[in-house]
Order: structure tokens, then C-alpha cells, then sequence
């Protein structure tokens, strides 16, 4: 890769975090830092989101939507409440009470390929020849 490029990495996580800050086995911020520096990447960010409530909204918007969702006449009122009952409180309360630090329900991190220097042990033969 060339250096100075950037990786945005979005990856899901439905359960909560354990064993911190050694829950490498799965993708959390620790695997995701932790792969991601192994890998020369020099990690820029990573942030998680959702949360306990928006876990459990979801579960229920699905059932929710699914059940309603072909019922012509109800389409644009089952949109609505499940915009604002399964999306935007769930996620309203999750920001309040901080449920993402420990129930996240993905991360995106922004990883940056590192910098070599020019040093002879990094030359390839021809780079070599023309020094």
C-alpha cells in the first residue's frame, strides 16, 4: 500500500466487550488496534457506536417492520414509528447513559499506512543502484 494511505474500517460487534482490554478474538477496539498495528498501520482512530438500547431496538424494529411493513396503508406510519421508537430514542439514550463503551454494536476505525524512511535495508536492489 502506499504510504500515507488512509483504511476506513467499519466492522459489527453485537455482544458485550470482556476479558479488557484482552478481547482480541473478535472485533473490538483492542483486536482492531492491536491487528491493525501488527499489520505497520498507524491507527488514527477508532470509535464506537450504538449501543445496549439500539441492540435491542433493532431486535424488535425487525419484528415490527416485518409484520407491518406490507400493509399499504400503514407503510409511511410504521417508517415514522420505527424511525423515532427504534432508531432515534435507542440511540438518544445510548448517548446519554455512554451504553456504547461497553455494548457496542460496531466500530469504525481509521488506520494510516505508515511512513518508511529511506534507508539502505528498505532499498530494493535497483533503488540501490542508483544511489
Amino acid at each position: 500500500a502506499k504510504p500515507g494511505a488512509v483504511v476506513i474500517l467499519a466492522v459489527p460487534l453485537f455482544a458485550r466487550l470482556h476479558e479488557e482490554p484482552h478481547d482480541y478474538f473478535r472485533f473490538t477496539q483492542y483486536s482492531l488496534r492491536h491487528m491493525g498495528e501488527e499489520a505497520g498501520f498507524r491507527i488514527e482512530s477508532i470509535e464506537s457506536t450504538g449501543g445496549l438500547f439500539c441492540f435491542l431496538a433493532h431486535q424488535i424494529a425487525t419484528v415490527f417492520v416485518c409484520a407491518f411493513w406490507r400493509v399499504p396503508i400503514i407503510q409511511n406510519l410504521v417508517f415514522f414509528i420505527n424511525s423515532v421508537v427504534f432508531v432515534r430514542l435507542p440511540a438518544w439514550m445510548d448517548d446519554v447513559l455512554k451504553t456504547h463503551r461497553k455494548f457496542p454494536n460496531n466500530y469504525i476505525a481509521v488506520l494510516r499506512v505508515e511512513e518508511t524512511r529511506a534507508t539502505p535495508e528498505n532499498d530494493t536492489p535497483q533503488e540501490r543502484m542508483t544511489l
